[in-house]
């Protein structure tokens, strides 16, 4: 259960903290939360997880409890609205785990056309663990990546974008290689007249593709994941995917109703998703239920007023 809830914050927060007004920084659009949300608790059969935002709507901290006396609490600090610190401890009972508690300090330099993050991650007695230095460009766009430190094994990737009429190819690099490869399609919204990202085709050197379609208000319509099972040797021998796995999805209201899942065999399945929205305005959803597992996650809610701390189940 504790590897599961770690991997689903690790996710969130290194994909989607990404390309905000501060790199590092989450707020509470990517926890799918509107409003000024002082706090937010999730509940599943899992465990639970503790979010706290500041008025500003920043993450300031997250709390995972894996059970009633063993629990993991990260925290974020900043100067000047800019992350400074992050520091992860780790609990059982009143007593802290040395041995899973590390401290991450932050640093910013600018450059002539860029900006490097320097991000350090220190053991509890203060021994430098490992170091990740990220190269932003004018866009805010990571062009490098170094890793490196005591306990890390080094490597250097290097990620270069290529501007096209209607698409963009980003290629990921790593010690020469090219080990990811991404095009993102763009098309025009009829009513808006406004271009958006339709599609989006990743292959890696796995062999693995995966293709995403997307509606005009950025919402997921369909992705695919495909496998490789033909290598082109040559220019005139095409490389051939089989699909192994392809997700419809279905929006009622703009908010998802159900996925429609076929598998590398054609058989169908369908999960339906229910939700239950709160008072507050604009509303949040509190309970989700997903069908036909009956699997419930529950979020109980504070609010920022002007007055007092409103709370909606």
């Amino acid at each position: 259960m504790r590897t599961w809830w770690t991997l689903w914050f690790t996710a969130v927060f290194m994909t989607l903290g990404y390309g905000q007004k501060n790199f590092f920084t989450l707020t509470t659009a990517d926890y799918d939360l509107v409003g000024p949300v002082k706090s937010c608790e999730l509940f599943t059969k899992f465990g639970s997880i503790l979010l706290e935002f500041n008025p500003e709507g920043t993450l300031t901290n997250v709390k995972t409890s894996y059970g009633e006396k063993e629990f993991e609490n990260i925290s974020f600090h900043f100067v000047n609205d800019t992350l400074s610190q992050k520091n992860i401890e780790y609990f059982v009972g009143d007593s802290l785990d040395y041995t899973k508690t590390y401290y991450h300090t932050f640093n910013y330099k600018p450059l002539d056309s860029v900006q490097e993050l320097i991000e350090y991650v220190y053991y509890f007695d203060g021994d430098l663990m490992s170091y990740y230095s990220t190269i932003l460009d004018s866009l805010q766009r990571e062009v490098g990546i170094r890793i490196g430190g005591p306990q890390s094994i080094a490597n250097s990737t290097e990620i270069v974008y290529e501007e096209r009429v209607d698409s963009l190819m980003v290629y990921k690099v790593i010690s020469n290689d090219t080990t990811e490869q991404k095009i993102k399609v763009y098309k025009e919204d009829e009513m808006t007249l406004e271009k958006f990202i339709a599609e989006e085709i990743t292959t890696n050197e796995f062999g693995e593709k995966k293709q995403k379609l997307f509606n005009p208000d950025g919402t997921l319509k369909s992705e695919m994941l495909f496998y490789l099972t033909v290598v082109g040797f040559d220019a005139a021998e095409e490389e051939n995917y089989e699909l192994e796995e392809q997700n419809e999805y279905y929006y009622l209201d703009g908010v998802l109703d159900y996925v429609e899942k076929t598998d590398s065999q054609g058989n169908k399945s369908k999960v339906s998703y229910s939700f239950q929205f709160d008072g507050h305005d604009p509303p949040n959803w509190v309970k989700k239920i997903e069908l036909p597992l009956l699997d419930y996650t529950t979020r109980v809610i504070t609010y920022y007023s002007d007055n007092q701390d409103l709370t909606n189940e």
